[in-house]
């Protein structure tokens, strides 16, 4: 088991420029900052519109909140990675 000194965690805000509308940016600091005082190294990448997303360089993946029609270019944004 690694020791916490030894942990990182990248965590991955997809699409902030449309789905923001809870503070969302905030809540990525939060708990970036949280895993530090814990000892954590932390970091997060934002995935915009038009962004190539790359999961495989992320472990948590946070997605916020946005009216239906932001919800829905993200969904379309999405699905292209998909298939």
């Amino acid at each position: 088991m690694k020791d916490v000194s030894e942990m990182k965690i990248t965590v991955g805000h997809l699409y902030p420029d449309l789905l923001n509308i809870y503070g969302d940016r905030g809540n990525v600091a939060c708990m970036i900052q949280r895993c530090r005082w814990r000892g954590i190294k932390a970091e997060s990448i934002e995935f915009n519109t038009g962004d190539a997303i790359d999961f495989s360089k992320v472990d948590i993946v946070l997605l916020g909140g946005g009216s239906d029609r932001e919800q829905r270019i993200v969904c379309q944004n999405l699905r292209k990675i998909r298939d």
